[in-house]
């Protein structure tokens, strides 16, 4: 008699163990699925397309956080992006290094609502391009193909777009 109810015993704690353990991982599991839907919406996931939590932080690596509050200034230069935009991905780390140099650049996403608002003003039918604030020279798209067939970013366009913030010109760069 005493053995089964040390058994029974033995058997309850490893059932509350196991529930413990359980619901533990059941909550790490929604926590992190929050924590990447919100990283997700700061760069500019609209909710568009149903994806999992670990396809949201998969995609959240190669996404730039976009401004959600951004007061257009002549001379700014915006580049355009796109959560989930392949080209955008591709690039991540060259306009990662543009935005690391340049304190007047901001990445704005094409669905928020500054975006659309610029995009009326400045529009673009690609991304990722930049466009100039207070200019009327038209967008740049960033995005060419490298001497080996690789994307890369159009240094030679951003740099006459640069050029041509400088200079005050006009033309296209």
């Amino acid at each position: 008699m005493i053995g089964n109810k040390h058994s029974q015993t033995k058997k309850a704690k490893i059932y509350s163990a196991l529930a413990i353990t359980f619901i533990s991982a059941l909550l790490l599991l929604i926590l992190f699925a929050m924590a990447a839907e919100m990283s997700a919406l700061r760069r500019g996931y609209e909710g568009d397309t149903p994806r999992n939590p670990f396809q949201l932080h998969t995609q959240n690596q190669r996404n730039h956080i976009v401004s959600r509050v951004y007061d257009p200034t002549p001379g700014d230069i915006v580049i355009y992006v796109r959560y989930g935009c392949p080209l955008c991905e591709v690039l991540y780390d060259e306009i990662s290094e543009l935005l690391r140099t340049h304190d007047d650049i901001y990445i704005v996403g094409t669905r928020t609502d500054i975006g659309h608002a610029l995009r009326e003003v400045y529009p673009i039918s690609i991304v990722p391009s930049a466009v100039l604030i207070g200019s009327n020279l038209p967008y740049l798209p960033l995005a060419i193909e490298g001497a080996f067939g690789n994307i890369v970013l159009d240094r030679h366009g951003f740099n006459l777009l640069l050029a041509g913030r400088e200079n005050g010109t006009e033309t296209r760069p």
